[in-house]
């Protein structure tokens, strides 16, 4: 499911790392002096991709 923007509703394209707080590009960017800060929501999903993938082979 797309996560979106906790400011405008957009797409969201980041996170706080530990947090369900989103962020759009645009709100990211008014809001934060560093995005680099930031963790991008795709990297979070590949990295859970990656963990349930690992969960399922060793089940195997």
């Amino acid at each position: 499911m797309p996560k979106k923007c906790v400011i405008c509703g957009d797409s969201a394209v980041f996170q706080i790392k530990g947090t369900n707080n989103y962020y759009c590009e645009s709100c990211a960017e008014a809001l934060f002096s560093d995005t680099k800060l930031l963790v991008k929501v795709e990297e979070e999903a590949q990295a859970f991709k990656k963990f349930l993938d690992q969960q399922s082979e060793e089940q195997d």
